[in-house]
């Protein structure tokens, strides 16, 4: 089942120094590292009906319940070449633990892909849940990623992890 999310507070972007060039890959493929570089953080939080949590309902704490969340991330690009994406837990609970013979929460696989938006691509992460357990919730995911290529445009002062001046 796919859920509904959105970044929570503000992402954390640090742009890097590159000097563009051009990797010569093992295999005679070549890799251009694109003019920039970008660190990038946050949490997603689950959020399917408005309300904070993505919650089982059935009360058979036997079955596995699949989530699938997308969640578009980070900047625009006008070309992106490589990202390194990492997802992790940020929030769980249960609301039932006393209660419940089997609990599980776990990310079975997350990836990345590159979504077509208004004056470039943006990535967005593709992240497969599981739970398991009456009133058991997901609430939040933390990212992490570094990505290389050509910004749209730059960030914004308000849009960097950084002490100006």
């Amino acid at each position: 089942m796919r859920m509904e999310s959105g970044i929570h507070g503000k992402e954390q972007l640090i742009l890097l120094p590159l000097t563009p060039q051009l990797f010569q890959l093992r295999d005679e493929a070549q890799l251009p590292s694109g003019d920039h570089a970008v660190v990038l953080s946050g949490l997603i939080a689950i959020d399917p009906e408005g309300t904070i949590g993505a919650w089982v309902s059935n009360p058979d704490s036997d079955i596995v319940h699949n989530w699938e969340i997308v969640q578009p991330v980070g900047p625009v690009w006008t070309k992106l070449r490589q990202v390194s994406a990492s997802v992790s837990m940020a929030g769980i609970a249960s609301k039932n633990a006393d209660e419940t013979d089997h609990l599980r929460w776990l990310i079975n696989k997350s990836s990345w892909f590159a979504i077509l938006t208004p004056g470039g691509v943006r990535i967005a992460l593709a992240i497969d849940l599981a739970i398991q357990g009456f009133l058991s919730g997901w609430l939040s995911l933390a990212y992490h990623l570094v990505a290389t290529g050509d910004l749209t445009q730059m960030p914004s002062s308000d849009e960097v992890s950084a002490i100006l001046g």
